[in-house]
């Protein structure tokens, strides 16, 4: 059994996509679906995915992220990540994310940037 949850809920400026767990084939469908709901309801949303309680996550949770960014940026929106462990922050870089997507810390410096623009 998989320990995986997903929440989405308003953190102005962003939509906070809060992913626990592990993030694989199996659980992906349940953020891609999460996911897919808050675009349809909102194409150009400022979507901010909280990986600090991820501990896993394999090329089809990338993949989500990535579709995300994809959608988002020719809706005008943007994605964003923050809590990255340094597995994690490794692999994103490697995988050039770190230029496509903004990445911070925390949820609470992700949002103070924000803030500031």
């Amino acid at each position: 059994m998989h320990d995986f949850r997903v929440s989405v809920s308003p953190h102005p400026p962003f939509t906070v996509v809060s992913v626990i767990g592990e993030l694989d084939v199996i659980t992906e469908p349940e953020l891609r679906r999460n996911v897919e709901m808050t675009l349809e309801d909102e194409p150009s949303c400022r979507l901010l995915f909280d990986l600090t309680a991820l501990r896993f996550i394999d090329s089809s949770g990338v993949r989500v992220i990535l579709d995300c960014y994809t959608r988002t940026r020719d809706s005008g929106g943007s994605v964003t990540v923050c809590g990255l462990n340094p597995h994690m922050q490794h692999l994103f870089g490697i995988l050039g994310l770190t230029v496509r997507v903004n990445v911070y810390p925390s949820l609470a410096a992700a949002v103070s940037h924000a803030v500031g623009e």
